[in-house]
Order: C-alpha cells, then sequence, then structure tokens
C-alpha cells in the first residue's frame, strides 16, 4: 500500500478527502486508511464540533481508554436500521485538486468529477455540543 500512495503522490498533483459512512474509497481513488467516526459527547459543551475519521490501526504514544466512537441516532428516517451503529469512515486520496461539497446538488459542475454523494447530517438541535455538517455517502 504504502508503496501504491508514494507512487501516485510522486506522479502528479493529488488531494486527499473523507468518505464519511463507508470504509472503502470510490474507484479512481486510494485509501489511505480506513476506521470509525469520532467527536465530542452530544451533551458536552465545550468540546470540539467537528469529527475526526480515527485509524483502525491505533499507533500512539498515550491515549485514554475512554475514546469512544460516533454512533448513527437517526430516529423516523430512512437510515432506521443504522441506529447506534458505529459510523466507518475513510480517507481517499485522489489524482486532482479542488474538493467541494455542494449542499443540496447530486451533481457536478463542469470539469469536476463526482466522488459520492448522500445526505447531510449533523447533531440533533436540543443537544449542547456543537456539530458540523458532514455528507454521508449513499452510492
Amino acid at each position: 500500500m504504502k508503496n501504491k500512495l508514494e507512487r501516485v503522490s510522486k506522479l502528479q498533483v493529488t488531494d486527499t478527502y473523507t468518505r464519511w459512512g463507508r470504509s472503502t474509497c470510490p474507484p479512481g481513488a486510494t485509501t489511505v486508511y480506513d476506521g470509525f467516526t469520532a467527536g465530542s459527547h452530544y451533551s458536552h459543551s465545550g468540546g470540539s464540533a467537528n469529527q475526526i475519521c480515527l485509524s483502525k490501526k491505533l499507533k500512539y504514544h498515550y491515549h485514554s481508554k475512554k475514546t469512544k466512537v460516533a454512533e448513527y441516532e437517526t430516529h423516523n428516517s430512512i437510515w432506521d436500521k443504522l441506529k447506534e451503529h458505529d459510523i466507518p469512515c475513510t480517507a481517499c486520496l485522489i489524482p486532482r485538486t479542488s474538493i467541494i461539497m455542494i449542499p443540496r446538488r447530486y451533481d457536478c459542475p463542469d470539469n469536476f468529477k463526482l466522488e459520492y454523494g448522500g445526505y447531510l447530517m449533523a447533531g440533533h438541535h436540543t443537544h449542547q455540543a456543537g456539530t458540523e455538517y458532514l455528507c454521508f455517502d449513499v452510492i
């Protein structure tokens, strides 16, 4: 894997993005790593608002055993079957630049390539912790 990533990045201009809700990258993209979504607890004020994609392959000097990954908390929606399941994610490397998420659109501007499409999700309006909008893949 490392040689493939080095070869791709040496040959051309590249960029990366996180694919939320999936553990693999789409065709044409190289998986850098896959893992699970994590962030602040919904009832904690003062935590970080953004989610991160934690690698499944842990390697660090110190950590808290209290680390929890995020779960789908869906109610009365098409996502009900995912309720309380861990949220997968993957970091993808692509052989191009200019990554953008366009809310409320399922297509791309001219000269752009669709990497994935899905639904915007964020924390519930009654939760104390702030969250960001993420596009969860459904393709």
